[in-house]
């Protein structure tokens, strides 16, 4: 990390989103929001810590799509400066909040795990959710 730029190091701070759904295709958005088309550029241009999903800016239904994106993402972050791989992140809450639909495992909603009062069905769906 010492050998980072300021800029670099500062970018290492934000996770934000990017729009598409392949890291090397043009989006408008991103040039509305980022001033580059395709998603490879956002993270090249503001050295970003990660990126995070959702449904509005990323679709991601397929996972051999998400693998797509993500592994572009990656090669991008680690090919230039500052080589530090991404953190990829999506908002994936269960329940009515799920941006990774099947064939990842569905749970209800953290109000219904709760209603059933186990603490052991409750870190079980966390950690299921959280390995994906």
């Amino acid at each position: 990390m010492r050998q980072l730029t300021l800029r670099e190091k500062v970018g290492q701070l934000f996770v934000t989103h990017v729009y598409g759904d392949s890291a090397n295709v043009p989006d408008p958005r991103n040039v509305a929001e980022y001033g580059v088309a395709t998603p490879v550029e956002v993270v090249r241009k503001h050295h970003l810590g990660g990126v995070i999903y959702f449904a509005w800016s990323n679709p991601t239904n397929q996972p051999e799509q998400v693998a797509r994106l993500s592994n572009g993402l990656q090669h991008a972050a680690v090919d230039e400066r500052p080589r530090v791989p991404l953190l990829v992140s999506t908002d994936q809450e269960t329940g009515v909040i799920v941006r990774m639909g099947p064939p990842a495992t569905q749970f209800p909603g953290n109000m219904a795990i709760g209603a059933g009062r186990s603490l052991k069905d409750a870190r079980r769906s966390a950690a299921i959710t959280g390995d994906g």
